[in-house]
């Protein structure tokens, strides 16, 4: 299966360690400061990359150094970047990634060209040529959350493609009211706790679930971090643990987790199947600075499942 990745893509700066900004000192040494791809949807794009599945991208980049950064890193990758919109004057995404001793991570956001992409920065061509469409970075794209993405979801699914989002944390507090219209149109959803609990308003896993899905959604995976992840639709729901690794950034884990379950979506397999993948991409991530550098190979992924005897009966 095709898949096609649209939405968040910034270039990362992370700092480690950061414990506490502290302004009275004039300058603080530290060990690491190292440019990285990042944002929702790119490293989703990438970690499908990396696991080899036919992956393509649409961002909005501005034809600066930060863009041909982020276009030639995606190539590298083995990304499909001609549905990228590259603008003349405008200044592509960044963000400060403050990470601390034990791979806590938050960010200093700055969309750039990514606050005017709309629907009529994509275009339809691509849409029809995948199989699966993925939107990742919801709640920091200005201009094409909410009516834009509902649109360009309501046309994959009418046109037989499968649909999944995920989301990042809404600095406007708009949380249902902006997603609501593209619940419906999702088969599958798959918000972090943290994202998961503003936009259901409870933190128990199961009543959100419960929630999304009687808003239209199909399927709802509810990433829970160091605890895994909660699957359910309207025939089945389980838990999944995470694998117990050594941590030394969270950046990118559940972009990662995204980009396995969706590897596994693409190949046909159960949603168990899928969901060990996921974990095991995620895992993998989290022992590296960077939110995809920790990614190798599919076999290596899967191996790492087949070790821990979380993948069974695909294969």
């Amino acid at each position: 299966m095709k898949i096609l990745c649209v939405g968040q893509a910034v270039t990362d700066v992370i700092v480690k360690p950061i414990e506490v900004l502290d302004y009275t000192l004039d300058t603080q040494k530290v060990d690491s400061i190292e440019i990285k791809p990042g944002g929702d949807a790119q490293n989703t794009a990438i970690a499908l990359a990396k696991l080899e599945c036919d992956v393509s991208f649409c961002c909005k980049l501005g034809k600066d150094a930060l863009g041909d950064f982020l276009k030639r890193s995606m190539e590298e990758a083995g990304i499909d970047t001609t549905p990228l919109h590259i603008v003349e004057g405008g200044v592509t995404g960044s963000a400060l990634v403050a990470v601390n001793s034990v791979g806590q991570r938050t960010f200093y956001y700055c969309g750039g060209a990514m606050d005017t992409f709309c629907y009529e920065d994509i275009n339809l061509d691509d849409v029809y040529k995948c199989d699966i469409l993925h939107i990742g970075g919801t709640y920091t794209q200005d201009r094409f959350d909410g009516a834009d993405a509902a649109k360009l979801l309501k046309l994959a699914q009418s046109e037989g493609k499968i649909t999944s989002m995920d989301v990042t944390y809404d600095t406007k507090g708009r949380w249902l009211s902006l997603i609501e219209e593209s619940l419906p149109h999702l088969d599958f959803f798959m918000p972090s706790i943290n994202e998961a609990k503003h936009i259901c308003g409870t933190e128990a896993p199961e009543e959100i679930a419960g929630f999304l899905l009687s808003r239209g959604v199909k399927n709802v995976i509810v990433k829970l971090g160091k605890d895994g992840c909660y699957f359910k639709n309207a025939e089945e729901s389980f838990v999944y643990p995470a694998l117990d690794v050594p941590v030394l950034d969270t950046t990118g884990a559940g972009d990662c987790f995204v980009g396995g379950f969706l590897c596994g979506l693409s190949k046909g397999w159960n949603h168990k199947n899928c969901v060990a993948l996921g974990g095991a991409a995620s895992a993998k991530c989290i022992q590296k600075i960077g939110a995809t550098a920790g990614l190798t190979n599919y076999n290596d992924i899967v191996s790492m499942c087949k070790e821990t005897e979380l993948l069974k009966g695909e294969l």
